[in-house]
């Protein structure tokens, strides 16, 4: 079978690459891992055979050519105290010091864990089987090392970063009707990311381990990878415009996005109406007139995030209700949404 680079989309791995950063008066950055939560969102799939079909019979009697689409969910990493929460993604970097204004740390993926959003139903001579599929670490070829340049802000306690991480991959499906595991296809995927956010600390439901870990690196179940925890002091996917640190979507290569946190779940109520409830306080509402003032952009299929310029709003404190941040007069709103409710020339802000 032939192989590509192109079997993931650029956007599957994006959880991999919000590595850490080092507040301005640090010259020196530690090391540790950075974890990663990826959003069962669609947008992260198996892209590979749409040009590459599995052949017909691949899968079982009877079985057509194979030439889907598989999208794709984080799937927590089995780790020896259950303290790395639902992460997904692990990368772990070298200590880096700064020259010239910037801090160069190697880093190397450490463990990988994805499963199929649904199983795959395929149609066999005996009738239909449903298939499951994992996304583990290719355990035959060495993971190769690679570079993020770190950057701070020179507040102390933020900054971005660039990084490229290169990602062997195996995939292994399993004929859950005849119980029944296939040998792994593999591929390599090279991802990167540029200014890319990291704080200080992290915020509400972030994952701060500054002890070892035990990880499972290929993905059996069982920990078997003993990696250094999290740096004290930076830490990947975090803004340093709020207070406390907010979570940062982080765009990799195209729209997908990945948390260092589990993903904020819907909000019950339309982004203008939870918006409003919000924003009252701060005596500033949403009006239907366009203006500058306002960006959206989709974060599901389902959901959107809209930032929304609000200078009165008082306070730099987070709104929890439906996951809003409010940061140096910013507030991001993540939630359900009507299309209508949210396009630039309806969703803004007014003060009084």
């Amino acid at each position: 079978m032939d192989r590509t680079k192109h079997w993931l989309t650029r956007g599957t791995m994006l959880a991999v690459l919000l590595l850490v950063g080092a507040p301005a008066f640090a010259q020196t950055v530690p090391g540790g891992i950075d974890v990663w939560t990826t959003p069962d969102d669609g947008n992260t799939k198996i892209t590979r055979f749409v040009g590459n079909p599995l052949p017909a019979g691949y899968f079982c009697n009877g079985s057509p050519a194979f030439s889907q689409e598989i999208k794709l969910k984080g799937k927590p990493i089995a780790t020896s105290d259950n303290g790395l929460g639902s992460t997904d993604t692990i990368v772990q970097r070298s200590t880096a010091t700064y020259v010239a204004g910037v801090a160069t740390a190697d880093i190397t993926l450490k463990a990988l864990s994805f499963e199929e959003h649904a199983p795959l139903a395929i149609q066999c001579a005996d009738g239909v089987h449903n298939f499951k599929l994992r996304v583990t670490l290719d355990q035959h070829v060495p993971v190769p090392t690679t570079q993020m340049n770190i950057h701070s802000d020179g507040s102390g306690t933020g900054g971005t970063f660039d990084a490229t991480v290169t990602v062997p991959g195996q995939l292994v499906f399993t004929d859950t009707t005849m119980g029944t595991t296939f040998a792994p296809l593999y591929d390599t995927v090279n991802l990167q990311a540029s200014g890319a956010s990291w704080a200080s600390s992290v915020g509400t439901g972030g994952v701060n381990h500054p002890g070892s870990v035990t990880v499972d690196s290929n993905g059996d179940g069982t920990p078997d990878l003993a990696l250094p925890g999290t740096s004290s002091g930076f830490h990947t996917g975090w803004s340093n415009h709020c207070n406390p640190p907010c979570p940062v979507v982080i765009q990799h290569q195209g729209p997908h996005p990945t948390w260092p946190v589990p993903p904020p779940p819907p909000c019950p109520r339309t982004v203008v109406q939870a918006a409003n409830r919000e924003l009252a306080a701060s005596k500033g509402e949403l009006s239907g007139s366009a203006s500058a003032a306002t960006s959206v952009r989709e974060y599901t299929d389902s959901a959107t995030v809209v930032s929304l310029t609000a200078d009165k709003v008082g306070t730099t404190t987070p709104i929890e209700a439906c996951k809003f941040t409010q940061a140096d007069g910013t507030l991001t709103v993540v939630g359900n949404a009507v299309a209508s409710e949210t396009s630039a020339s309806a969703d803004t802000v007014k003060h009084e």
